[in-house]
């Protein structure tokens, strides 16, 4: 932004047609955040010294790198690219995105979404992908539950209900007091649920010691040698 100084007024009249004298202009008493400063090739403009979102209360603005929604990502928000933290108080809908280089917290549903998290990811409503949702995570995952959903990244995923019909592929350990049903689960340091497979006999695939992002970099390595 640039901080224009005050100027000079220009005389006006009143309804009788006398001269009213200007009011001399102030300063607008901004007060900027550590992670504001001046330009330094050109001072009046102010810049920001670290990615975020831009918060201006009364006279103090300052840059925060937590994003906070206070809705559903939909139409009217749209999707999210973010540079820092991402809390999300209503639901992820379908076919929207939500990307951020840190932490996730999704207090209500992931629906058929594409959500990538560079840290942590929180789905305190589960995880409803109706095959369409791609979970990436680079920390920990915890859900509720995961149903008809791609999960692939994650150091360690934790779902407090069943885990349904989806296929999970991580570097860490999945926990779950549930039941996993239908899945193909990858994980390589551990698997540990309440209950796998169904009565019904719907196929449930469950492999560890693999990861198959480091296998696919081995791969690549070997391709050029």
């Amino acid at each position: 932004c640039t901080i224009v100084p005050p100027t000079r007024g220009r005389p006006g009249r009143d309804i009788y047609g006398r001269e009213v004298s200007p009011r001399k202009g102030r300063r607008c008493p901004m007060v900027f955040g550590k992670s504001i400063a001046h330009d330094p090739d050109n001072p009046p403009d102010m810049i920001a010294l670290k990615s975020g979102r831009l918060n201006i209360v009364g006279q103090h603005t300052w840059i925060s790198p937590l994003l906070i929604i206070n809705r559903n990502v939909d139409f009217i928000c749209g999707s999210i690219n973010f540079d820092g933290d991402v809390m999300i108080r209503g639901n992820v809908l379908d076919l929207f995105s939500v990307k951020a280089t840190g932490s996730i917290v999704v207090r209500g549903l992931i629906e058929g979404a594409q959500v990538e998290a560079g840290g942590n990811l929180v789905a305190g409503g589960g995880i409803a992908g109706k095959e369409k949702a791609v979970i990436r995570v680079g920390g920990k995952l915890k859900a509720r539950f995961l149903d008809n959903a791609t999960v692939t990244g994650a150091a360690e995923v934790y779902v407090q209900k069943e885990i349904l019909n989806s296929k999970v592929s991580i570097s860490g350990r999945l926990t779950t007091p549930g039941t996993i049903s239908g899945c193909t689960i990858e994980a390589c340091r551990g698997i540990e649920a309440g209950i796998v497979g169904s009565p019904s006999g719907v196929v449930t695939t469950l492999v560890v010691g693999y990861d198959r992002e480091t296998q696919k970099l081995l791969a690549r390595l070997d391709a050029k040698t």
